[in-house]
């Protein structure tokens, strides 16, 4: 009986740690980008080679670094297998995309009144920055899959696995779906 205790025990920490490797490098990704530090996202990202959101495409806009701080997840599963993992993800972001076309239709105001591209930059950075400290600020709250690959030894974000747009897109605050919403 005390033998067939043990084995349980041992098979119950076996089960709950498998997939702590994927789970860690994802939980190591989101808590590098929740730093909201331009540095250590980059270098994270060269190191890694993880992601869509390259830090050094934001620019000026560090309103995307503000909105990265606010974000909060939580693994709810993970699958692993090989190398392969898809880990269930609540997560819960600005929704940027919510308050985007009142924002673009005053950047198109300032293009049409001839403003320069640079003063473009700055209202759309000033704009959603105003937005994230709103005490009133609009989350989404989303259930996404996650998919990562073992590359080199290590675990990383699959970036070219079309499953993860909706991650991506997530983090965004939707921004990315504006053109949709404004089309409709």
């Amino acid at each position: 009986m005390k033998k067939l205790f043990l084995m349980l025990i041992a098979l119950v920490l076996l089960v709950s740690c498998s997939g702590s490797g994927s789970k860690k490098a994802f939980e190591d990704y989101m808590n590098v980008l929740k730093s909201g530090d331009v540095k250590k996202i980059s270098e994270y990202q060269e190191k890694n080679g993880n992601g869509k959101l390259n830090v050094k495409d934001f620019g000026e806009m560090n309103f995307m670094l503000e909105s990265f701080k606010k974000t909060d997840y939580k693994v709810l599963e993970v699958k692993e297998e090989k190398d392969k993992s898809v880990i269930k993800v609540k997560i819960k972001a600005p929704n940027l995309g919510e308050y985007a076309p009142e924002i673009f239709m005053d950047l198109m105001s300032l293009a049409f009144s001839g403003g320069e591209e640079k003063d473009g930059g700055k209202l759309l950075n000033d704009k959603f920055n105003e937005v994230l400290k709103s005490k009133d600020l609009k989350y989404i709250n989303e259930e996404v899959s996650v998919n990562m690959i073992k590359r080199d030894g290590k675990w990383v974000l699959d970036i070219e696995n079309a499953e993860n747009d909706e991650f991506f897109s997530v983090l965004l605050g939707k921004i990315d779906k504006i053109g949709s919403t404004l089309s409709e």
